[in-house]
């Protein structure tokens, strides 16, 4: 009921409602709100979105509603990766959020600077987390990093199950595309 809300009141674009969403979506992040929020394409939502990421429930919707700043998001979800590097015993759920975060950035065409903030997941102990940050550095990375990560995939890939094998060998397609 209250997502149907959301998306009713969110056509209207005006200050109050978009408080109203972004209180709402802090306090129970539901698809609806996230939707709402992000179809205001407000910077000061990022944050509250990318905390959404938390939610199993209603991760896609955030990740698509990020998706949809575009550019504007980047800062905020480089950020949020580098907190992600900071953090030690990360609960499976966080690792899902910075998959997610990473999986954004992804999609996104950053500068080669933006992506150096991104190398040290190269490393990462996650399988998933590396190899996000693989395809990341692929995509539009300086000449060093695209190379440290065809090295760290091609070591990867000699110890991962086939599914992995295969995502993998979609990334080092990206390189010789």
């Amino acid at each position: 009921m209250v997502s149907a809300a959301a998306r009713a009141i969110a056509p209207r674009k005006d200050e109050r409602t978009h408080t109203l969403l972004c209180d709402l979506t802090r306090a129970h992040p539901l698809n609806g709100l996230i939707a709402a929020l992000g179809s205001f394409r407000r910077p000061e939502a990022l944050p509250i979105l990318i905390g959404a990421l938390d939610k199993d429930e209603v991760r896609q919707t955030a990740e698509a509603a990020l998706s949809s700043f575009g550019s504007d998001a980047w800062p905020f979800l480089l950020d949020a990766a580098d907190h992600f590097k900071c953090e030690n015993d990360v609960s499976e759920s966080r690792l899902r959020k910075y998959r997610s975060v990473l999986s954004v950035l992804g999609e996104a065409s950053l500068n080669p600077e933006d992506i150096n903030r991104l190398r040290p997941l190269l490393t990462n102990a996650d399988l998933q987390v590396s190899l996000l940050a693989c395809r990341v550095s692929l995509r539009g990375g300086s000449k060093r990093a695209r190379i440290e990560a065809c090295a760290r995939l091609r070591y990867l890939r000699q110890r991962v199950s086939w599914l992995e094998r295969l995502q993998i060998d979609q990334y080092l397609v990206l390189v010789n595309a």
